[in-house]
């Protein structure tokens, strides 16, 4: 049995684990990270890594954003890259109850502190930070600070970091069982012969943990979503994130089961699309949110061509030649699950198709406010 001692033990390592591994490491704590499969293998690794940043202002989400972009561009200025490019963004609307909409809710948002942003609506001027939109875009909001970055990548540089500030990374080993031991620390063991014993446990994982013989971890939704990838095209030939509007104003006015989602019962509700061009000029479009028993990788070819003809409706001429699907963590509102199981132990995940975009901001604020840490 080889055994460890840690201020801090983190399992998962995915965002949210990997973040939370950096930021905990850089002020001096003790830190072990452990992860079932290898850095990001997981729903953080198949998502788009697309991250709307609209400034600073009153909604706390939006913040999140923000703070997850300033922590991408210190992991940058520290050598760690993340395929990380500031591309701006386009919200569309394709019809007039879309323009609509995307009116009020620049409105709102302006109304809210969040002004790094424009309404645009006209079609031609919309077209002149997109050209290859065609005329069916009505109205845009366009946020220039929005970003990307290749997923995989950025867990892999906070992970990296994390080792550079000491931390302990453990992959290929998985959790079986958490035991509070009279002094209240925790000890963990693990397959390969391993235990650890920990101040204090942060559980951040996606998926594939059971619930321990003393502890019951909150309730995740196993959520289908589809990404398909064109050939390589021109750099420039999608210069912002696409993201489409008609879904979420079905979602102010509808409620699914989890919410957010694009299908219920096996039946497709809404069309919903986002998408942006990678480094390697290739572009990724996604958008189905269908909810599954249990993980299910099987691609769903009827819901891909679909989609793909929706985004052919404001982006033509595009084809794909690779498909894949991962499996997003959602909560049942659609809210971020943050939730203290034991004094000094932690269950933080559900984030759905924003883990990527809140999550490395959600830790920093959950370390700052909650565990009342001092961080730089």
């Amino acid at each position: 049995m080889y055994t460890y001692k840690t201020d801090y033990l983190i399992i998962g390592g995915g965002i949210l684990g990997t973040t939370a591994a950096y930021l905990l490491s850089k002020i001096g704590k003790e830190v072990i990270l452990v992860e079932k499969d290898f850095i990001g293998s997981g729903s953080t690794g198949l998502s788009a890594g697309t991250i709307l940043c609209i400034g600073n202002g009153k909604i706390e989400d939006y913040n999140y954003n923000m703070k997850t972009k300033d922590l991408i561009i210190e992991l940058k200025n520290k050598g760690f890259s993340s395929d990380y490019l500031e591309s701006g963004a386009l919200q569309i609307g394709l019809n007039l109850n879309e323009k609509d909409f995307l009116e009020k809710q620049y409105n709102y948002l302006i109304n809210n502190n969040h002004n790094q942003i424009s309404f645009i609506d006209s079609n031609s001027e919309i077209k002149k930070l997109e050209p290859n939109l065609n005329n069916n875009v009505l109205a845009a909001i366009y946020s220039p600070l929005s970003c990307h970055v290749n997923p995989m990548k950025l867990a892999k540089s906070f992970s990296d970091a994390s080792l550079e500030n000491g931390s302990i990374i453990f992959e290929n080993t998985k959790a079986i069982d958490i035991n509070l031991n009279k002094d209240k620390t925790f000890t963990t063991n693990f397959n390969n012969n391993l235990e650890i014993i920990s101040d204090s446990i942060l559980i951040t994982t996606g998926f594939g943990l059971n619930n321990f013989k003393n502890i019951k971890l909150p309730k995740i939704n196993y959520i289908k979503g589809q990404i398909w990838k064109t050939e390589k095209k021109p750099l420039g030939y999608l210069n912002n994130i696409i993201f489409t509007s008609g879904s979420y104003l079905f979602w102010n006015s509808n409620n699914t089961n989890p919410s957010y989602c694009t299908h219920q019962n096996n039946k497709q509700l809404i069309d919903h699309a986002y998408g942006k061009q990678n480094l390697d000029g290739t572009i990724i479009f996604g958008g189905d949110r269908i909810p599954m028993k249990s993980v299910n990788y099987t691609e769903d070819l009827k819901s891909l061509n679909r989609n793909k003809n929706y985004v052919s409706t404001f982006l033509p001429n595009l084809y794909s030649d690779e498909f894949w699907t991962g499996i997003m963590p959602f909560s049942n509102d659609g809210k971020p699950i943050c939730k203290q199981l034991y004094p000094n132990l932690w269950f933080i995940g559900g984030f759905g198709p924003n883990g990527i975009m809140q999550g490395p901001g959600f830790i920093h604020n959950w370390i700052k406010n909650k565990l009342k840490l001092k961080l730089n």
